[in-house]
C-alpha cells in the first residue's frame, strides 16, 4: 500500500506542476496576414500578459510593463516590427486586432495601433489609431471592451 500511496503522491505532484494557468488578459502576435480577427491565427505564447503589466490607465489606455516585459516589446530599431498585428484577449476571447505603427509613417491605420518607441521604455500607449484623430466616424472604440476592464480591475492592474 505505501508504494501506491508514493507513486500517487509524485503524480499527483507532477500533474500539478504541469497545469499552468492561461492568461486572463494577453497581447497575441497574429501570424498570417489577415485584418479578420477570427481568421487570425495567434502565436501560442501572449507577448505581454497581465502579469507583465505594473499599471494601465484606462482613461487614455497607456500601461507601464515590467523592465523585463518590455524589453520584448518592439523598438523603432526593430523596422520590421511596423505594421506587426497583434490581438487583445481577455478571459480567453478575441477583444480587437491592433498593429504595432511606427510614429514616422505617412499610412494612416483605422484599427487602434500602439507607437514603437525607444529602447529601455516601459510606458505605452495603445491609440485608438495612427494617426491619432484620424479613426472613420461612428466605429466603437474596442479598448473600452468590458471584459478587458473587468480582467484588468480583477488583477489590481487597473488606474481610473
Amino acid at each position: 500500500m505505501k508504494v501506491q500511496l508514493g507513486t500517487f503522491c509524485i503524480l499527483f505532484a507532477l500533474c500539478t506542476v504541469s497545469i499552468a494557468e492561461d492568461p486572463r488578459f494577453g497581447l497575441y502576435i497574429v501570424t498570417n496576414k489577415t485584418t479578420d480577427i477570427e481568421r487570425a491565427e495567434i502565436a501560442m505564447q501572449p507577448l505581454i500578459t497581465e502579469a507583465d503589466i505594473v499599471s494601465y490607465d484606462w482613461t487614455n489606455h497607456s500601461f507601464q510593463l515590467t523592465e523585463d516585459a518590455a524589453k520584448g516589446m518592439p523598438t523603432l530599431r526593430d523596422l520590421s516590427s511596423y505594421g506587426q498585428s497583434f490581438i487583445v484577449m481577455a478571459d480567453g476571447k478575441r477583444c480587437y486586432l491592433a498593429a504595432f505603427w511606427t510614429p514616422v509613417s505617412s499610412v494612416g491605420y483605422p484599427h487602434p495601433v500602439i507607437l514603437v518607441s525607444v529602447p529601455g521604455t516601459t510606458t505605452f500607449q495603445i491609440d485608438q489609431g495612427y494617426p491619432s484623430g484620424r479613426v472613420p466616424s461612428g466605429l466603437q472604440d474596442p479598448r473600452t471592451n468590458a471584459a478587458i476592464r473587468k480582467v484588468l480591475l480583477e488583477a489590481g492592474k487597473l488606474k481610473e
